[in-house]
């Protein structure tokens, strides 16, 4: 098929890669004469210079790669893992020291919760995901039941340590407490309402996510 050169305008016979007269490439020349100046309604020349930048190379938005401000791979998931732990490690200790001092700490399953996503966000760099999410919520069952085993086991060293117990004799003393029912009864109700409250600090968190998901539709009138 003949055209033209696009950069210098002398006509080609359509099979040459290369312009006689100038050098320029034509083979993309032809092929766009051959498809028309517009795809979808727009100006081809629109869509190239909206994929590549002035300033050189291409759009990340086209070429695969991660936006500005972003990062990609398994390091970035794994950093948000860590982050979740270490946050969700906070909210532990804060239901901890409630305990301890005798105020309602289950509602520390909340703050558990709100500090793992945090935790994952600022590590991972990415905030209101759902792999964040997930994580957050695995965080927050394990940190609150490692917790409110390991307030019981306090009670059970500071009931015997006046006998020589030793700190780490207390978790084969509690175990085996564990297995009285009315003990394990008492534990588990304990343990139940810290779920109860991480449970609400993940259903807000949730909330949230598909709220922030849901397109902006702008009202006429």
């Amino acid at each position: 098929m003949n055209g033209n050169c696009k950069n210098c305008g002398a006509p080609l016979n359509g099979t040459e890669k290369f312009c006689e007269n100038c050098g320029s490439p034509v083979e993309s020349a032809l092929n766009e004469d051959a498809m028309g100046s517009t795809l979808n309604g727009e100006p081809r020349e629109a869509i190239r210079q909206d994929i590549f930048r002035p300033e050189g190379g291409i759009d990340p938005r086209f070429s695969g790669a991660p936006a500005d401000g972003l990062q990609s791979g398994g390091g970035n998931v794994l950093l948000g893992i860590i982050g979740a732990l270490l946050f969700a490690l906070i909210g532990g200790a804060v239901q901890f020291l409630l305990y301890r001092v005798n105020t309602v700490a289950s509602i520390s399953g909340i703050i558990t919760c709100y500090l793992a996503m945090f935790g994952y966000g600022l590590f991972s760099r990415r905030k209101n995901t759902t792999g964040g999410l997930v994580t957050a919520v695995i965080m927050t069952v394990l940190v609150i039941g490692a917790t409110c085993y390991l307030c019981l086991v306090f009670d059970v060293y500071n009931e015997y340590k006046t006998i020589g117990m030793s700190f780490g004799e207390s978790f084969g003393v509690t175990n085996g407490l564990l297995k009285d029912g009315e003990v394990r009864s008492a534990f588990l109700k304990n343990l139940a309402s810290s779920y109860l409250f991480g449970a609400i600090g993940i259903a807000v968190a949730v909330a949230g996510k598909v709220r922030g998901n849901k397109p902006y539709v702008k009202k006429k009138g």
